[in-house]
């Protein structure tokens, strides 16, 4: 009975910080949808306070998925953009094969595409990745090749650190270095190009898996 009783103890404290913890997942769509590059840092800061010990252990399961970018102080096209055009930046992670792809989509119906393929190793924890970039294409209607370009082996890296993910909602920072990733230099202003940017994403389903016609 002792163990039990100390078992809804321990659970207490979690189901209160229930709703505290989606009101700060709130807090920070609200301030993405703003863009304010100080307020997302703030509201990012706060909700990855909320991130459990027992859930780093599970961080490459739970980013398994289609995540759309909410916000990111990255550059093009990263941010949505592709020259003069604009769109909505996905990343389509695969976390069996440890593999995933940035897909930036312009509407209408996905007439021009530009999706970037890299592969990642864990390195000290689960949280913190080594992504390999491998290719970038662009295509437009899914069928016609404007470019294409193959990266060589361990020519171009990032390192991704996840600092908050659950079902619907993923931070994270990324970096050239890992030296970089930890100085934070940048965080709340404009990142210099590959340093410290912050990525705030939403689990949805792209447009281009959307049957037509519903």
């Amino acid at each position: 009975m002792a163990r039990a009783s100390s078992v809804f103890a321990a659970a207490a404290p979690a189901r209160a910080r229930r709703p505290a913890r989606e009101a700060a997942k709130d807090a920070l769509r609200a301030a993405c949808l703003g863009g304010d590059a100080r307020g997302v840092e703030r509201r990012a800061r706060a909700l990855e306070t909320f991130m459990l010990a027992s859930e780093w252990a599970t961080v490459e399961r739970t980013s398994e998925g289609v995540w759309r970018v909410a916000y990111t102080n990255a550059p093009a096209p990263s941010n949505g953009r592709l020259g003069v055009f604009s769109g909505a930046s996905f990343q389509v992670v695969d976390a069996t094969r440890r593999r995933y792809s940035n897909v930036l989509s312009v509407p209408p119906e996905n007439w021009l595409r530009c999706e970037l393929r890299a592969r990642w190793d864990v390195l000290e924890d689960d949280a913190l990745w080594l992504a390999t970039f491998e290719s970038v294409e662009i295509k437009v209607f899914d069928r016609f090749v404007l470019g294409k370009k193959v990266w060589g082996e361990g020519e171009v890296t990032r390192v991704w650190r996840t600092t908050y993910v659950d079902d619907d909602v993923r931070v994270v920072r990324a970096a050239r270095t890992r030296e970089a990733e930890a100085a934070g230099a940048a965080r709340g202003r404009r990142a210099r190009e590959g340093e410290d940017c912050l990525f705030v994403m939403t689990k949805e389903t792209p447009w281009w898996e959307i049957p037509t016609g519903v």
